[in-house]
């Protein structure tokens, strides 16, 4: 109970953000199609180069990244498959990016660091590169699938800024190019406005709600996926990488593990928004899973015990 305590008071901050962004749509008028645009063509490219310019690169870091994106495309294409006779387009388009995706920043830095203090938070912006390679690459191109051609579905991933910054950041740091401090502070603006705006973009998704009525089935569904089949799933390539390889150190499993219990990505809500592909049921089911979070965490503890 304690535990779980601690949890909600480290995620306040996030869902007073959210109540802030419904405020915000409902009786201010702030539009999250204003939003949106700005996170992912602006903050979210400068913030990811930044943060991998800095990152601490060897062979076994880079498999830890790898392996959350296989898995992340994994369960992507695999929740496409089962559930798109059942879920028409374009939300089967949303649960799939939902499925692959997590809310691997503003979520995961502060609650991994509340959990495993500090020197974990490298292993964890690390861990969150493999969501941020999904989300840019497969993870948008089956989003946009629901309502364009594959064509464009493929034109719309090739224009993204944050696949370029992703690889510019990556050679900037193996050619040991270093920040002065005031670059240092204003990438650390930037991530705190990415976190600020994500969130509140969470809010006002549920505030363009009229008339809405919750698709159940879309709900347990993506739920399903995010809280029981991730943490299942991710235990099972750990088995098999200790297995075969045994690269990965004791603590870069158990941030693995901690980013498979992670919620639903607050970008799904961006992205939906962007792409025109039902932004409100986008919204309610990150809602949903943020609220789950705190108990999905306290399976960690068993978890880590197979380790």
């Amino acid at each position: 109970m304690d535990e779980l305590l601690s949890t909600l008071a480290t995620l306040s901050p996030m869902f007073a953000l959210s109540g802030g962004g419904f405020i915000a749509g409902r009786w201010i008028g702030v539009k999250g199609e204003h939003i949106a645009p700005l996170l992912i063509y602006l903050i979210t490219p400068l913030v990811i180069g930044g943060a991998l310019l800095r990152a601490p690169l060897s062979a076994s870091t880079i498999l830890l990244p790898l392996m959350m994106f296989v898995l992340c495309c994994s369960i992507c294409l695999a929740a496409y498959s089962v559930f798109r006779r059942d879920i028409p387009s374009p939300t089967i388009n949303v649960l799939a990016f939902a499925s692959g995706n997590a809310n691997s920043g503003y979520f995961a830095l502060p609650v991994g660091i509340a959990l495993f203090g500090e020197e974990a938070m490298p292993l964890i912006v690390l861990a969150g590169f493999g969501f941020l390679m999904f989300e840019n690459t497969l993870g948008v191109f089956m989003m946009a699938l629901g309502n364009f051609s594959a064509r464009d579905a493929l034109r719309r991933v090739l224009r993204l800024p944050t696949v370029y910054a992703f690889a510019l950041g990556l050679l900037a740091n193996a050619l040991g190019v270093s920040l002065s401090p005031k670059s240092t502070e204003f990438l650390l603006m930037l991530r705190h406005t990415y976190s600020v705006l994500g969130m509140m973009l969470l809010g006002l998704g549920l505030a363009a709600m009229k008339n809405f009525r919750p698709d159940f089935r879309f709900l347990g569904s993506t739920l399903v996926v995010k809280h029981l089949a991730w943490p299942i799933a991710a235990s099972c390539i750990l088995w098999f990488e200790h297995a075969t390889l045994g690269a990965l150190s004791l603590d870069e499993r158990r941030i693995f593990l901690f980013m498979s219990v992670l919620p639903l990505a607050t970008n799904t809500v961006a992205w939906a928004t962007l792409l025109k592909a039902e932004p409100e049921k986008a919204s309610c089911a990150v809602l949903l899973s943020t609220l789950v979070a705190p108990f999905s965490l306290l399976l960690l503890p068993l978890l880590f015990s197979f380790l």
